[in-house]
């Protein structure tokens, strides 16, 4: 499978940060130039579910992800 997009971006690189204060909701974030592309992994539902933003790690929790 070729991946696109971020998961493109990013291939095999470590998370420079990880946020899991949440028991639903992780948090990495990748180091891109002066901002971070994140992915939003939601663990909420039987099926776990990736998505993904640019921006400052700080506004991790109110980006728009896609």
């Amino acid at each position: 499978m070729k991946l696109t997009g971020y998961e493109s971006a990013i291939g095999n690189t470590k998370p420079s940060v990880i946020d899991t204060t949440s028991e639903t909701v992780i948090y990495e974030g990748y180091k891109s130039g002066f901002q971070y592309i994140i992915c939003k992994i939601d663990l909420s539902t039987p099926v776990i579910i990736k998505t993904w933003s640019e921006g400052d790690w700080n506004d991790r929790k109110t980006l728009t992800y896609i």
